[in-house]
């Protein structure tokens, strides 16, 4: 009896652990691998969609720093034609106001034309960040600082003489825009001309820009557009007007008042006398 006890109490461990085998332990390992998946597998597969565009992302970063590249060597290639055309550009669109050689230069132009200035002021306007030739802002990695001087200039002169102007401000270097402009017939006497009235601006801009590298370069020196518009900016009037010009002739001007003011008070005196003492005499 103890024997046939003993041999069927095996029987019944082998057969659990049999069952054990069979069914236990691949329970056990079918929820390892449910746990893998749900820890580790489905979270790497949601992410796919962000590692992809990540992917995308940095290959355009490569293409973008791969042209940035070349066009940087390409400017190198030609730094001193970079050099002359920035130069240019900065005469046409300072980066100061410069309102006395501005107001100076204006003068010019109006006297060239053979207009009579007869007055001048200024004032200043901030327009804040310079937009770009499609309508958008700078980039925010570019500190700017973009203003207009606004002059308002009298004179007086022929219609002739009013277009000429027109023609000669927009030929010239500086950026200088005519907002409005008012005319009437000159009423004083002897003058069968017009008095003009100018809304004038001119922009200035400072720039201060600062390096980013995934910002692409897309100046391109030997594009016929920038050609063009080079071609442009070198062939328009530049009036290289310096302070101490403008200042020698201030005073060479007071000067020559002065001694104008001081022969006709001579004469006056001199005329003072002579009819004090019609014979010349003490």
């Amino acid at each position: 009896m103890n024997l046939s006890s003993r041999t069927n109490f095996d029987a019944q461990t082998s057969a659990l652990k049999d069952t054990l085998v069979n069914f236990i332990i691949p329970l056990i390992s079918l929820g390892a691998t449910a746990f893998l998946v749900l820890v580790i597998f489905y979270p790497s597969y949601r992410a796919l969609p962000k590692l992809k565009h990540d992917k995308e992302a940095k290959e355009v970063l490569n293409n973008t720093l791969e042209s940035k590249r070349n066009t940087l060597k390409k400017l190198l290639d030609y730094m001193s034609v970079v050099d002359e055309n920035s130069a240019l550009v900065k005469d046409v669109l300072v980066e100061v106001a410069m309102v006395p050689e501005l107001l100076t230069q204006i003068d010019m132009i109006a006297t060239e034309s053979g207009l009579e200035v007869t007055k001048m002021n200024y004032s200043f306007t901030d327009l804040g960040v310079a937009p770009t030739a499609n309508e958008t802002e700078v980039s925010t990695a570019t500190s700017s600082s973009y203003k207009v001087v606004n002059v308002t200039m009298g004179a007086k002169g022929n219609m002739e003489q009013f277009t000429n102007f027109l023609r000669n401000l927009e030929n010239s270097a500086r950026l200088v825009d005519v907002e409005s402009f008012r005319y009437s017939n000159d009423t004083s006497e002897e003058s069968t001309g017009l008095v003009i009235t100018f809304d004038l601006k001119s922009p200035y801009l400072f720039v201060e820009s600062t390096a980013v590298t995934d910002d692409a370069v897309t100046l391109d020196i030997t594009d016929p557009e920038f050609t063009s518009m080079i071609n442009k900016i070198k062939g328009l009037k530049y009036y290289r007007i310096s302070i101490d010009e403008i200042s020698s002739k201030v005073v060479q001007e007071a000067s020559e008042s002065a001694e104008e003011k001081t022969t006709q008070d001579v004469v006056v005196e001199e005329e003072d006398a002579l009819e004090d003492n019609p014979f010349g005499g003490n």
